[in-house]
């Protein structure tokens, strides 16, 4: 964790600034929260009796043409999964419209609390840059890159972007374009006080790989869902769709088990059990990834890990820059939203413990203290003085 006289003066302020600057404009916005969020119940209401009354029509002819129950279900389960999306993405897309305007009425006075952080978008700043993407090795080939959320600045003298960052690939022409999500969640970078001189990966140890691929999750849940809806029906439709689902999940277990490797680097194994049974590193020099692997650095990775609930977590040490990427579909960094009323600390904690887990690995690598000079005093005195 980052010194605690640090975390308690940025706690301070930043409770200072929002009871100050903040809370008098929650107090206009949870009247509109409240407004908003009972039309969208109201909607919802209405959604659901139309969709009965609908349904009480149609089904009458659905069972006259249908030939058997699998059939009857399948034609009364794709238009109900339609209409769950639906219902489902009404308030989510309210609830992002709310959330932005929020941010943009707020967060420039909240990040006052954090130093010389600021908030902002891809446009207003300078970003990670694809050059450092690419250079990471994190990621697999992507030519379309969005940000979302953006906080740019410095912690303790060391340079560093946040940012919510959505990376894909466009393939096809003109017309027949397709795009394939590479990576979505967070982006970390931090530019260190001394050069790195060789490349170090540390990824989860149970991703697909280091390069980010949820497809193995995806497949395996859909496979599963097919299946079970297949044999309760006895739907030949189904059955062909956990096939092909079958086949795909063969595909990218084989493309796990034998696509571990990073070009330029190699596996390295460590002695620690705790670093070995949850991590996989890759670098193309031992010695120096065992001096940045530490258990010290463990320990803030794993905090960065349980703050964001994620179970994949990557990280990549090259040149002056540390950049770590945390695979998430959620949103992040909400000081606000249409389901917590806005005079509850508890968004307003989850915000700051957010940005505080990622400050605290910044905090590990001090421009007061360079690199080496962190890790002689991690090692033991007879090792120090040789």
């Amino acid at each position: 964790m980052a010194n605690s006289s640090i975390v308690s003066e940025i706690r301070s302020n930043f409770h200072r600034i929002y009871y100050e600057k903040i809370a008098p404009v929650m107090v206009k916005y949870e009247k509109e929260r409240k407004s908003k969020l009972f039309i969208i119940s109201l909607l919802e209401i209405i959604l659901l009796i139309a969709a009965g009354f609908i349904f009480h029509l149609i089904y009458p002819v659905i069972t006259r043409s249908a030939d058997n129950t699998g059939d009857i279900c399948i034609l009364i389960l794709i238009p109900g999964i339609l209409f769950l999306f639906t219902l489902i993405g009404i308030p989510l897309s309210k609830n992002d419209s709310f959330v932005n305007k929020l941010k943009k009425e707020c967060m420039k006075d909240i990040m006052p609390a954090f130093g010389n952080l600021k908030w902002g978008n891809y446009d207003e700043f300078s970003g990670n840059g694809q050059y450092d993407i690419d250079k990471s090795k994190l990621f697999q080939d992507f030519n379309l890159h969005t940000e979302d959320d953006m906080f740019e600045g410095s912690f303790e003298d060391i340079k560093c972007t946040i940012s919510e960052t959505s990376l894909k690939r466009e393939t096809g022409r003109a017309g027949h374009r397709k795009r394939s999500c590479v990576f979505s969640g967070i982006i970390i970078s931090y530019t260190t006080n001394k050069v790195i001189n060789s490349q170090t990966i540390i990824t989860t140890k149970y991703a697909t790989s280091a390069k980010n691929n949820n497809g193995f999750i995806f497949t395996f849940w859909a496979m599963l869902s097919f299946t079970f809806i297949g044999i309760i029906f006895k739907s030949a439709v189904f059955a062909t769709i956990t096939g092909i689902l079958t086949i795909l999940l063969a595909c990218t277990i084989f493309k796990r088990k034998y696509d571990q490797n990073i070009e330029g680097l190699a596996e390295i194994k460590f002695t620690d059990i705790e670093i070995s049974k949850k991590y996989r590193i890759y670098s193309s020099d031992e010695e120096e990834s065992r001096s940045l692997i530490t258990p010290e650095f463990i320990k803030n990775f794993k905090l960065i890990q349980k703050t964001f609930r994620t179970g994949e977590i990557k990280c990549s040490f090259f040149e002056n820059i540390i950049m770590i990427a945390i695979p998430s579909q959620k949103n992040w960094f909400e000081i606000g939203n249409l389901f917590t009323p806005l005079n509850s600390p508890k968004q307003l904690n989850k915000f700051f413990n957010e940005l505080i887990s990622i400050l605290s690995i910044i905090d590990y690598f001090k421009l007061n203290e360079t690199i080496d000079s962190k890790i002689k005093q991690e090692l033991p005195n007879d090792q120090n003085n040789n």
